[in-house]
Protein backbone atom coordinates (compact mmCIF):
# COMPACT_ATOMS: atom_id res chain seq x y z
CA UNK A 1 0.00 0.00 0.00
CA UNK A 2 1.40 3.39 -0.97
CA UNK A 3 1.78 6.25 1.47
CA UNK A 4 -1.02 8.15 -0.25
CA UNK A 5 -3.38 5.18 -0.02
CA UNK A 6 -2.49 4.69 3.67
CA UNK A 7 -3.15 8.36 4.36
CA UNK A 8 -6.48 8.25 2.50
CA UNK A 9 -7.54 5.15 4.43
CA UNK A 10 -6.53 6.74 7.73
CA UNK A 11 -8.58 9.82 6.87
CA UNK A 12 -11.57 7.77 5.77
CA UNK A 13 -11.52 5.78 9.01
CA UNK A 14 -11.24 8.87 11.23
CA UNK A 15 -14.17 9.09 13.69
CA UNK A 16 -15.01 12.64 12.55
CA UNK A 17 -15.71 11.30 9.05
CA UNK A 18 -18.16 8.78 10.51
CA UNK A 19 -19.91 11.47 12.56
CA UNK A 20 -20.21 13.72 9.49
CA UNK A 21 -21.49 10.81 7.38
CA UNK A 22 -24.03 9.87 10.04
CA UNK A 23 -25.35 13.42 10.37
CA UNK A 24 -25.48 14.02 6.61
CA UNK A 25 -27.16 10.72 5.79
CA UNK A 26 -29.55 10.91 8.72
CA UNK A 27 -30.34 14.54 7.97
CA UNK A 28 -31.20 13.76 4.35
CA UNK A 29 -33.63 11.04 5.42
CA UNK A 30 -35.12 13.00 8.33
CA UNK A 31 -35.80 16.03 6.12
CA UNK A 32 -37.06 13.97 3.20
CA UNK A 33 -39.52 12.03 5.35
CA UNK A 34 -40.70 15.10 7.25
CA UNK A 35 -41.43 17.08 4.09
CA UNK A 36 -43.46 14.18 2.67
CA UNK A 37 -45.45 13.95 5.90
CA UNK A 38 -46.30 17.65 5.81
CA UNK A 39 -47.60 17.75 2.26
CA UNK A 40 -50.71 15.95 0.96
CA UNK A 41 -50.18 12.21 0.51
CA UNK A 42 -51.42 12.51 -3.08
CA UNK A 43 -48.23 14.39 -4.03
CA UNK A 44 -46.01 11.50 -2.99
CA UNK A 45 -48.45 9.02 -4.55
CA UNK A 46 -48.01 10.82 -7.88
CA UNK A 47 -44.23 10.59 -7.56
CA UNK A 48 -44.47 6.85 -6.81
CA UNK A 49 -46.84 6.38 -9.76
CA UNK A 50 -44.37 8.06 -12.14
CA UNK A 51 -41.88 5.22 -11.58
CA UNK A 52 -44.40 2.76 -13.07
CA UNK A 53 -43.15 -0.09 -10.86
CA UNK A 54 -45.97 -0.91 -8.46
CA UNK A 55 -49.62 -1.78 -8.81
CA UNK A 56 -51.82 1.26 -8.18
CA UNK A 57 -53.33 -0.31 -5.04
CA UNK A 58 -49.87 -0.24 -3.36
CA UNK A 59 -49.18 3.43 -4.00
CA UNK A 60 -51.25 4.88 -1.13
CA UNK A 61 -50.02 2.48 1.59
CA UNK A 62 -46.43 3.11 0.51
CA UNK A 63 -46.96 6.89 0.34
CA UNK A 64 -48.42 6.84 3.86
CA UNK A 65 -45.81 4.59 5.55
CA UNK A 66 -42.52 5.28 3.78
CA UNK A 67 -42.16 8.90 4.99
CA UNK A 68 -42.46 7.71 8.61
CA UNK A 69 -39.73 5.12 8.06
CA UNK A 70 -37.52 7.71 6.35
CA UNK A 71 -38.01 10.29 9.08
CA UNK A 72 -37.65 7.82 11.95
CA UNK A 73 -34.52 6.14 10.64
CA UNK A 74 -33.02 9.53 9.76
CA UNK A 75 -33.61 10.99 13.23
CA UNK A 76 -32.21 7.87 14.90
CA UNK A 77 -29.14 8.08 12.70
CA UNK A 78 -28.52 11.76 13.46
CA UNK A 79 -28.82 11.06 17.18
CA UNK A 80 -26.71 7.95 16.97
CA UNK A 81 -29.43 5.91 18.63
CA UNK A 82 -29.81 2.30 17.47
CA UNK A 83 -27.11 3.29 15.00
CA UNK A 84 -26.41 -0.10 13.45
CA UNK A 85 -30.11 -0.80 12.89
CA UNK A 86 -30.82 2.66 11.53
CA UNK A 87 -27.82 2.47 9.15
CA UNK A 88 -29.13 -0.87 7.86
CA UNK A 89 -32.65 0.52 7.39
CA UNK A 90 -31.37 3.62 5.60
CA UNK A 91 -29.03 1.53 3.42
CA UNK A 92 -31.88 -0.81 2.51
CA UNK A 93 -34.10 2.13 1.58
CA UNK A 94 -31.28 3.64 -0.48
CA UNK A 95 -30.69 0.35 -2.27
CA UNK A 96 -34.38 0.05 -3.18
CA UNK A 97 -34.59 3.70 -4.25
CA UNK A 98 -31.44 3.33 -6.36
CA UNK A 99 -32.76 0.20 -8.08
CA UNK A 100 -36.06 2.00 -8.76
CA UNK A 101 -34.23 5.00 -10.22
CA UNK A 102 -31.97 2.73 -12.26
CA UNK A 103 -35.00 0.92 -13.64
CA UNK A 104 -36.47 4.21 -14.86
CA UNK A 105 -33.20 4.98 -16.61
CA UNK A 106 -33.09 1.55 -18.25
CA UNK A 107 -36.73 1.77 -19.33
CA UNK A 108 -36.27 5.27 -20.74
CA UNK A 109 -38.64 6.94 -18.28
CA UNK A 110 -37.60 10.53 -17.78
CA UNK A 111 -38.65 11.81 -14.37
CA UNK A 112 -39.01 15.56 -14.03
CA UNK A 113 -38.64 15.11 -10.29
CA UNK A 114 -37.61 11.96 -8.42
CA UNK A 115 -40.03 12.80 -5.59
CA UNK A 116 -37.26 12.45 -3.01
CA UNK A 117 -37.72 15.80 -1.28
CA UNK A 118 -41.38 16.55 -1.83
CA UNK A 119 -42.29 20.23 -1.86
CA UNK A 120 -38.84 21.44 -0.75
CA UNK A 121 -38.20 22.60 -4.28
CA UNK A 122 -35.29 20.27 -5.08
CA UNK A 123 -36.33 19.02 -8.48
CA UNK A 124 -33.90 16.24 -9.38
CA UNK A 125 -33.95 14.14 -12.52
CA UNK A 126 -33.66 10.40 -12.16
CA UNK A 127 -30.04 10.55 -13.36
CA UNK A 128 -29.01 13.12 -10.73
CA UNK A 129 -30.90 11.27 -7.99
CA UNK A 130 -29.30 7.96 -9.05
CA UNK A 131 -25.79 9.40 -8.73
CA UNK A 132 -26.66 11.11 -5.42
CA UNK A 133 -27.95 7.81 -4.05
CA UNK A 134 -24.71 6.07 -4.98
CA UNK A 135 -22.81 8.68 -2.95
CA UNK A 136 -25.21 8.23 -0.03
CA UNK A 137 -24.77 4.46 -0.26
CA UNK A 138 -21.01 5.00 0.05
CA UNK A 139 -21.66 7.01 3.23
CA UNK A 140 -23.86 4.20 4.55
CA UNK A 141 -21.11 1.68 3.77
CA UNK A 142 -18.64 3.83 5.72
CA UNK A 143 -21.03 3.89 8.67
CA UNK A 144 -21.41 0.13 8.46
CA UNK A 145 -17.69 -0.16 9.25
CA UNK A 146 -18.11 1.56 12.65
CA UNK A 147 -17.87 -0.63 15.74
CA UNK A 148 -18.68 1.98 18.38
CA UNK A 149 -20.07 5.18 16.86
CA UNK A 150 -18.47 8.43 18.03
CA UNK A 151 -20.61 11.26 19.36
CA UNK A 152 -23.65 9.00 19.49
CA UNK A 153 -26.31 8.30 22.10
CA UNK A 154 -25.57 4.59 21.68
CA UNK A 155 -22.12 5.09 23.13
CA UNK A 156 -23.41 7.19 26.02
CA UNK A 157 -26.15 4.70 26.86
CA UNK A 158 -23.65 1.81 26.90
CA UNK A 159 -21.52 3.40 29.62
CA UNK A 160 -21.81 1.84 33.05
CA UNK A 161 -23.45 4.03 35.69
CA UNK A 162 -21.14 6.05 37.93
Amino acid sequence: MTAIARRALTLLLHPAVAVAARVILGGVFAVSGTVKLIEPVENFMAAIHAYDLLPVWMERPLAVTLPWVEMGSGVLLVLGLLTRASVMIVALQLAVFTVALGSTLLRGISLEDCGCFGALGFKESNTVAFVRNLVLLALAARLGMERAPSWALDRWLQRPPL
